[in-house]
């Protein structure tokens, strides 16, 4: 990230605070997208924006049942709960800890079928666990789709200047999106899942350094 891109990122934040919607004048630097891409983009994203990015958690999942169950011992139990004790002391935390899990949907599986047990049991042991995830368009899901393409296949053609510049763009406006309504800054763990919210990454490490940021 370059003193210019940050600069225009500092505008957007601006910009945003004071729009409350997507900022359609989002001056990201692009060479790839054409103005009118990137309007398209943002419109298609406002089209489809979510009431909130915050997944609501009402699972009961809880240690207790997997003590009953004999799949974990009481002392694990324990164990689990003085590491949590032990991260905050050894962190200068205020408890409790903030976690923050972001990925691109809550629908389907694998990491969407983990996550809602997995921030139940946390909150269980005392951690302030929340989940996020993306607002998208066409033209993002389509790029993220030839990403897990060329995971999967190491001869798939690369990904196009402007899939990658579609790729920034959607996750600049979730990042600001994110400052606003739930306040990242005051995570101390924000653990990114799927290739989708990956370019979030960057932006996490260099406007919040003090949070840890796991991809």
């Amino acid at each position: 990230i370059n003193a210019e891109y940050m600069g225009t990122l500092s505008e957007c934040l601006f910009f945003f605070a004071m729009d409350g919607l997507y900022a359609w004048e989002l001056h990201v630097p692009l060479t790839e997208l054409t103005d009118e891409d990137r309007r398209t983009i943002l419109h298609d994203m406002h089209r489809q924006r979510r009431p909130s990015l915050r997944v609501d958690v009402r699972t009961a999942m809880n240690l207790t049942r997997f003590v009953n169950a004999g799949l974990v011992t009481a002392p694990q139990r324990a164990e689990a709960e003085r590491l949590v004790a032990a991260l905050r002391t050894t962190h200068g935390l205020q408890p409790p800890p903030r976690l923050v899990f972001i990925n691109a949907t809550e629908l389907g599986g694998g990491v969407a079928e983990m996550r809602p047990d997995g921030v139940s049991l946390l909150r269980n042991l005392g951690v302030d666990a929340e989940w996020l995830v993306l607002d998208g368009c066409a033209a993002f899901y389509a790029a993220t789709v030839h990403i897990h393409e060329g995971i999967q296949n190491p001869c798939h053609t690369s990904l196009s200047g402007a899939e990658v510049e579609t790729l920034q763009l959607v996750n600049v406006a979730n990042f600001l999106r994110m400052e606003r309504e739930h306040l990242l800054d005051g995570a101390d763990l924000v653990w990114v899942d799927d290739p989708q919210p990956v370019a979030l990454v960057p932006l996490l490490r260099a406007l919040r350094p003090t949070c840890t940021v796991v991809w």
